[in-house]
């Protein structure tokens, strides 16, 4: 145990220092950081976030949004658009964000401290092209949901307000691990900030590119963005029941649709106007699949009513289905309003099945697929492959070219073609659905831990929860298991505002050093009311504890240090919901059921075993 903390710790520290000597040839991170520089909050925040510019794999791009309850934010932003145009904007804001205010004196000592041209700068403050510029910034990133100063897009993943030195290396680090798989599966086209943010939220893309566009000013060593590119390939089966435009056909569309989201329809009509620009131009060799995908929503009722008419509509009126796809994809949803379109009767029809059992079958379909392949809401995929872009992006046109060539050198008919190349696809298995990608829990003090030899798991806990009771009880089984034991180390997951607010957690690392950490939480999973002191001392005296004992150890400095690096991997983890299982350095996040949990340490400790050696005279 000692070892691996010691290795932990090293990673956590070292990890900056092994990229120094590692740099890659392009930012593997954009930092896009949306400032009002009249607000105390982009103040407090900017010497963290500038330092991000010490990374070789990572960028900082400043943005600008100047709110109305600030009178000088709008000036500020202007002169440091200006200061943009001589290629010394980070300067200026360095110099900006050092005086007390934002007023016309300060502007100017910033602008002198920057190094700049000063008339140049005063001409160029005065254009008033680069006052539309600001707004233009401004209104983008409204549109991108932006609210409030300091916000960031960490290659496309927000953070809000003024984050913690720790959150924000989390967020470096996770979006580098993101970076690097998504270069892994699109190649060196791949726009990383592009690509994160059409994983996380893909109707905020075109705003993203409205964004980068009211930018302009770009340096000409900047990484060329490119507006989209295939992935890689997935298994992704059509069936007869899929609502689909179009015959048999060598190339194939399936879009993942939410029909709740405006900006989804909105790719739907872009892929239908595809197939029929194609088909005029005596290309018709190219279909479109929906597969409806419910998405989170405010208005769930209705989304689910509207999807399951839909549903319906693909299962009992199939010669239905292109008027049903050009109705949704072209007016406003509303369930009536839409069915309306296929006539009385259709819509009779339609309002049927809903109810039908093959329906919800055909839905909960969609929603295996979409897990097996990794699909959010607006997933697009070209003949099995991942479009990492929106149906609009250019690009699209020449990997339709691309796919078409690829096809044509296959035999069989379209359907086989299909079949052939969505077989060579990924699927994800039940291992890698319950396992996250790897990620440490990082250093953990000395904790309680059953058994001697196997896979460490380390288990999070609420006492006063039964799944957690479940989670540990299904745990301990497997630590005397003969054919694959663990070593199980427990903590409680300190969910108080402060460390002080953790009396449950407190009490466990205190018994932990008095040598009864398992025996208490045995007692206090048994107990009624086991977040409070007279709860923990009774359940004390079940462990054969002395109470006075426990107390003292819970005072103690070590316990109490020892509690902050557990309430600090709280803050890391985000752990909101428990139990909390760590599987090695992966994140557990399947259901809580004994044979997948088995199945996820027995895929964990294959991936650490060292490949066998051949035998005498063997290859």
């Amino acid at each position: 145990m000692t070892t691996r903390v010691l290795a932990l710790l090293l990673f956590w520290f070292l990890t900056p220092q092994t990229l120094l000597a590692q740099a890659p040839s392009r930012p593997l991170v954009t930092v896009r950081l949306f400032v009002d520089l009249d607000c105390p909050f982009s103040r407090q925040a900017w010497p963290l976030y500038r330092a991000v510019r010490a990374a070789p794999d990572a960028q900082l791009v400043i943005q600008h949004l100047p709110l109305s309850v600030h009178p000088l934010a709008m000036p500020a932003a202007v002169a440091a658009v200006a200061a943009r145009a001589q290629g010394k904007e980070l300067a200026f804001v360095d110099a900006l964000l050092a005086e007390k205010a934002a007023d016309a004196a300060a502007i100017d000592r910033a602008a002198a401290a920057a190094g700049l041209d000063l008339p140049a700068f005063a001409r160029t403050r005065a254009d008033p092209t680069v006052a539309a510029q600001v707004v233009q910034e401004q209104q983008a990133g409204l549109a991108m949901g932006i609210r409030t100063t300091p916000s960031a897009l960490v290659n496309g993943r927000g953070l809000s307000g003024v984050p913690r030195p720790e959150g924000l290396q989390r967020a470096l680090q996770a979006a580098r691990t993101r970076a690097e798989r998504e270069l892994a599966e699109g190649g060196e086209a791949v726009d990383l900030e592009r690509v994160g943010l059409l994983r996380q939220a893909p109707e905020f893309v075109p705003a993203l590119d409205a964004l980068r566009q009211a930018r302009a000013l770009q340096p000409a060593t900047a990484i060329p963005q490119l507006r989209g590119c295939l992935g890689q390939r997935w298994r992704v089966p059509v069936s007869e029941t899929d609502l689909t435009l179009g015959p048999e056909a060598l190339l194939t569309f399936v879009l993942f649709l939410d029909p709740q989201q405006a900006w989804q329809r909105q790719e739907l009509a872009a892929l239908m106007q595809l197939q029929a620009d194609e088909a005029r131009a005596g290309r018709a060799d190219v279909r479109v699949v929906v597969k409806l995908l419910l998405g989170p929503t405010r208005e769930a009722g209705r989304t689910t009513s509207l999807a399951f008419l839909l549903a319906g509509a693909a299962l009992t009126v199939p010669v239905k289905a292109q008027e049903f796809l050009r109705a949704l994809a072209h007016l406003a949803v509303t369930a009536p309003g839409t069915v309306a379109q296929l006539g009385p009767d259709s819509a009779a029809a339609v309002a049927k099945a809903a109810d039908a059992p093959a329906t919800s079958a055909w839905l909960q379909l969609a929603a295996e697929l979409a897990r097996r392949t990794e699909s959010a809401p607006g997933a697009i995929f070209l003949n099995g492959r991942r479009w990492l872009g929106r149906a609009t992006d250019d690009g699209l046109r020449t990997a339709l070219a691309e796919a078409r060539t690829e096809c044509r050198q296959l035999p069989g008919k379209p359907a086989q073609v299909y079949a052939s190349l969505v077989a060579q696809g990924r699927f994800l298995q039940d291992a890698e659905l319950d396992l996250a990608a790897p990620e440490s829990p990082g250093a953990l003090p000395v904790l309680p831990t059953l058994g001697q030899s196997g896979q460490a798991v380390a288990l999070f806990v609420d006492f006063r929860s039964p799944h957690s009771r479940a989670a540990f009880y299904m745990l301990r089984r497997l630590v005397t298991s003969a054919e694959l034991p663990i070593r199980l180390t427990l903590a409680a997951i300190p969910h108080g505002a402060e460390p002080g607010d953790a009396p449950a957690a407190a009490a466990i690392l205190a018994a932990t050093r008095l040598g009864k950490g398992m025996q208490l939480a045995e007692a206090l999973f048994n107990s009624d009311k086991p977040d409070t002191w007279p709860a923990i001392y009774a359940a004390a005296k079940k462990a054969k504890l002395d109470p006075p004992a426990l107390q003292k150890a819970v005072a103690a400095p070590e316990t109490q240090d020892a509690l902050h690096t557990v309430w600090r991997a709280r803050q890391r983890l985000d752990m909101r919901d428990e139990p909390v299982i760590y599987v090695g350095d992966r994140l557990y996040q399947g259901p809580l059921d004994e044979s997948r949990l088995e199945r996820a340490v027995r895929s964990v400790r294959l991936e650490l075993s060292p490949p066998t050696a051949p035998a005498p005279g063997q290859p």
